[in-house]
């Protein structure tokens, strides 16, 4: 059941209060590295964040920085920068990130 509902201008206010933020969105020049250092700043300490969409929406050097810091507590992905995923990436390797391929 959907107890809120809103637009992707709600996103911050939204952000604030999740625990759990899973992109699904489609990749444009509006989403393009949507998740970066202010937004992970405005999120609850902890969260997790869960990528299914396109690798474009993170800056994933704020998400590695925000994984080291404590701040974001795990990322879940199965999209990257770059496909097939770069086995030299330290992020791939970081202890709070789980990569599967995506394969759907």
């Amino acid at each position: 059941e959907i107890s809120e509902a809103g637009s992707p201008h709600d996103l911050e206010a939204f952000g604030e209060r999740a625990d759990v933020v899973v992109l699904t969105c489609t990749q444009n020049a509006s989403s393009m590295r949507v998740v970066n250092h202010e937004f992970i700043s405005r999120m609850k300490r902890g969260f997790l964040l869960i990528n299914i969409a396109r690798g474009g929406l993170c800056d994933y050097n704020a998400v590695k920085r925000a994984l080291d810091s404590g701040s974001m507590g795990g990322f879940g992905t199965d999209v990257w920068q770059v496909e097939p995923f770069p086995t030299t990436d330290t992020l791939l390797r970081h202890e709070r990130v789980v990569a599967t391929p995506h394969v759907a």
